[in-house]
This record gives structure tokens, C-alpha cells and sequence, in this order.
């Protein structure tokens, strides 16, 4: 991944989740994931990485059931 890529990885990341406040965290029985639900009715996941394995990265969930939209900070901080 290059360095242009993660960067704005980030940027969309830091914009879909800033300002906004918890209202609930649990762990997700099925898939044992932790997850972080925010005001406007969105959630963070902190999934393994990308591909599910790995070390911890957040993926930022928004949209409604079949019309999903994801956006992680996968590779940043390599």
C-alpha cells in the first residue's frame, strides 16, 4: 500500500469518527470483535486487520444493512 493511499486512509477515517461520542461498546458475539456504536448511529469495529488477522486496526461502519460503506486505517503506522 503506498504512502499517498494510507494517508488518505486516514484522513477518511479521522473525518467519519471526530466529534462524535459513544453511546454504547460491546463485544460482538459472533464474530467476538469489539465494537464501538457513535451518535449518528455508526460504529467502529477493531477487527484483527484487514484481512482478519494481524494486529489491531478500527474499521469505521456507516450505512444501512446491504448498503455498507468501511473505512479503515488499515496499514497506517507501518
Amino acid at each position: 500500500m503506498s504512502n499517498e493511499t494510507e494517508i488518505k486512509l486516514s484522513k477518511n477515517f479521522s473525518k467519519a469518527v471526530a466529534g462524535k461520542r459513544i453511546t454504547h461498546a460491546y463485544y460482538d458475539e459472533s464474530t467476538g470483535m469489539p465494537v464501538i456504536m457513535l451518535d449518528n448511529e455508526t460504529a467502529i469495529f477493531i477487527q484483527s486487520d484487514d484481512e482478519g488477522n494481524g494486529a489491531g486496526v478500527p474499521v469505521h461502519v456507516s450505512g444501512d444493512s446491504g448498503k455498507q460503506k468501511e473505512t479503515g486505517m488499515w496499514g497506517i503506522g507501518r
